[in-house]
């Protein structure tokens, strides 16, 4: 019989110990499980850079600049790392931002319009839906003007800048094709043709330009919650409708209502291989596929019922599928669109995560690492999930991480006002890290178990100095706290016993404790791993 922290699950705070699996411990803190079903420490945050009246929400990277972004209160800043240094880039209407690249751009939704940066101009999307025609010059007499616009022009979306006297005045088209404004006797546009003309009954003032402001798009308020790129196409999340641009094309927008009877607004999009996954929320949370790729050839249906995502952050491919965080449990969409509904990758048999208030979380994979950590966005437990193994354990930061953002190889994390990178070593901004784990409830499963013999390997690789091996009946596992890791004369007795049929160590003692680990300055532990190899004779 094998016994293995190998062949690890996870944790379960929810049960008492007793009745936890052999493979499951009570408790497991800022580990986590490897595809190989070993336990690996994550790595510590070196602070790059603080601004203490900051409160960062979201954070992004922009190749064109080659800087992080980032969003406090109503302000987005730029970040170099390399400096440390906080530039102020523009104003944004939340911090709750999700960001995309696109022509070259950084598109940042943030729950008011649509907005960009090309590392010079921070605008929004009006700069490219609406366009600017002069169709005269007044000369103090002149009082008719016409010109030709493109088209079709979008209804209501017509406005005229003009002068009289010292003064500049707007007009407006009311949807019907009719202009009317201060000074303006008539005035009319047809959307089809693009012919507009204006009578003033005062002449404009000699050298202004009347201008005329319109769009062609099919929709000309794009405001955005959330934000995807597909098949060369801006996707945006609004209300419950998704706002999907032209092919390389910002200037002009149309829309697809997503169930709008339910009630429901949409709380995240994904892009999932050649489709657009889109989670609604209460009342009616449910999962909807948008497929193809134009007006033609989109068909939207309905996937899954009573399952979405606590938030927009919470969602996020993984080794070529999609992982989102719903209520306390981790799901897989392939399971969805291989089998027709949507089921939890089996966690609740294994964690669970006494959370009774907000679920709010950032899903953050790392590269190379086969896990994805979910960060806490307000007073949610965070932990780490490895899909290969349906394995999870605890995370606990000594600084407050909210957002993270994956650039290349390296890994940043923002929270309050600072800005971390994951580095090898084991402090969180000079915090020391606080690793544990709890095998308490697996000593006992042994110790009620009539055992013949017991071999035990422990294997804490801490700077590479220690491997032991050790025999016996009962074996004290005492608390691990380099660099007096152990009781010197137990384990060196065991070491070098040469009768491997006799118990080495014959004293009665109680094997398991929670073992708290103590890092010293240098290389954080690597590895732990643990296993029992138990021979168990019975009657």
């Amino acid at each position: 019989m094998i016994v293995s922290a190998i062949n690890f699950a996870g944790v379960v705070n929810t049960k008492p110990p007793n009745s936890l699996n052999a493979n499951e411990l009570v408790n497991c803190t800022n580990f986590y499980v490897t595809p190989y079903g070993s336990l690996k420490a994550r790595r510590g945050l070196s602070l790059l850079g603080s601004l203490p009246s900051a409160d960062f929400r979201s954070i992004c990277y922009f190749s064109k600049t080659n800087l992080l972004y980032l969003a406090s209160g109503t302000t987005l800043y730029s970040f170099d790392p390399a400096s440390g240094r906080f530039t102020v880039i523009g104003n944004v209407d939340t911090p709750e931002c999700s960001f995309i690249e696109a022509f070259g751009k950084l598109w940042i939704a943030d729950g008011g319009k649509l907005k960009y940066y090309d590392g010079t101009t921070f605008g929004t999307v009006d700069d490219f839906i609406y366009k600017t025609q002069t169709i005269g010059t007044g000369d103090g007499t002149t009082t008719s003007f016409t010109g030709t616009l493109a088209t079709p022009v979008t209804p209501s979306s017509v406005s005229v800048s003009y002068t009289v006297g010292s003064t500049t005045y707007t007009a407006v088209d009311d949807g019907k094709g009719n202009i009317t404004g201060d000074y303006i006797s008539t005035g009319t546009v047809n959307y089809q043709t693009g012919s507009i003309s204006l009578t003033f009954s005062t002449a404009p003032a000699n050298g202004t330009q009347i201008n005329v402001k319109y769009s062609n798009s099919e929709v000309i308020n794009v405001f955005a919650d959330d934000i995807a790129f597909k098949d060369e196409r801006i996707y945006v999340a609004y209300g419950s409708d998704i706002y999907i641009s032209l092919v390389r094309d910002p200037s002009a927008w149309f829309f697809i209502s997503v169930n709008k009877q339910d009630g429901a607004k949409i709380k995240g999009i994904h892009v999932y291989y050649d489709k657009l996954v889109i989670f609604k929320g209460d009342p009616k949370p449910a999962i909807y596929i948008l497929s193809g790729y134009n007006l033609q050839t989109y068909t939207l249906s309905r996937v899954a019922q009573h399952v979405s995502v606590n938030n927009k952050y919470s969602v996020r491919p993984f080794l070529g599928d999609l992982y989102f965080n719903w209520g306390r449990s981790v799901y897989a969409l392939s399971k969805l669109l291989g089998y027709g509904e949507v089921e939890p990758v089996p966690l609740t048999l294994h964690f669970d995560t006494y959370d009774t208030t907000s679920q709010e979380r950032f899903a953050l994979p790392l590269p190379g690492e086969y896990v994805i950590f979910f960060l806490s966005r307000s007073d949610a437990l965070p932990f780490a999930f490895t899909p290969e193994r349906n394995a999870c354990t605890f995370l606990n930061f000594a600084v407050p991480c909210v957002c993270g953002v994956v650039v290349g190889t390296d890994v940043y994390l923002a929270g309050g006002g600072g800005v971390f990178k994951f580095a090898p070593i084991n402090t969180d901004a000079g915090i020391n890290i606080a690793y544990s784990v709890d095998f308490a409830h697996i000593g006992n499963y042994i110790n009620n178990t009539l055992v013949k013999r017991i071999a035990i390997r422990v294997l804490p690789f801490m700077d590479g100095d220690l491997s032991v091996f050790v025999k016996g009946k009962r074996v004290l596992f005492t608390q691990i706290t380099p660099p007096s890791v152990w009781d010197r004369a137990l384990w060196d007795s065991a070491r070098y016993g040469t009768d491997t049929n006799t118990p080495i160590y014959k004293r009665q003692v109680i094997f398991g404790r929670t073992l708290d680990f103590t890092m010293r300055t240098g290389t954080p532990l690597e590895l732990f791993a643990f296993e029992i190899d138990m021979e168990v004779k019975h009657g």
